[in-house]
């Protein structure tokens, strides 16, 4: 198993990375809306991902097998609140849950944003009780409720992050 990151330089069919996208979400369909999954559907075409590569602030990291098949993805964006610089984790997601795979994307998304930001967020479904034992065990923290259906949690992963996060 390897973490690549997509960029120019990685020769990867974005039909078939925006179809196996799609259908990891359609697997999701119990802890979301069906017009919150289609938004997410629509928008994650195969121009969304070229586009993304051109953008410094987002990425796609990507798991393939020794085959070349896309084993799983994980989509983040890094942006400025206020004086902190935020590592949003938009979504992870695996084809084959229970391997391990999640761990290791965000352990490696973690360790990417070290240098990068002070604070990695993610959102979450309160009904999705296997991705928050997962978060909690990489050590995220219940921040908030977004919403009625999604909750926040948060990894500080600098000093100024952790000094925000205590407030």
């Amino acid at each position: 198993m390897k973490i690549q990151k997509l960029t120019n330089e990685l020769e990867v069919d974005y039909d078939r990375l925006s179809e196996f996208y799609r259908s990891e979400l359609d697997k999701l369909a119990e802890h979301y809306s069906p017009e919150e999954l289609k938004g997410h559907k629509q928008k994650r075409t195969p121009e969304y991902f070229r586009g993304i590569i051109k953008d410094p602030a987002k990425s796609v990291d990507i798991v393939l097998s020794e085959s070349g098949d896309l084993e799983a993805i994980l989509e983040g964006v890094v942006h400025q609140d206020g004086n902190l610089k935020i590592a949003d984790l938009l979504w992870v997601l695996a084809n084959n849950k229970g391997k391990g795979l999640g761990t290791q994307l965000i352990q490696h998304y973690i360790e990417e944003q070290k240098d990068k930001a002070d604070i990695v967020a993610l959102t979450v479904s309160k009904t999705n009780t296997k991705a928050i034992r997962l978060y909690e065990r990489l050590g995220f923290n219940y921040v908030n409720n977004l919403n009625e259906n999604s909750l926040v949690y948060a990894l500080p992963i600098s000093e100024k992050g952790e000094q925000a996060l205590k407030r």
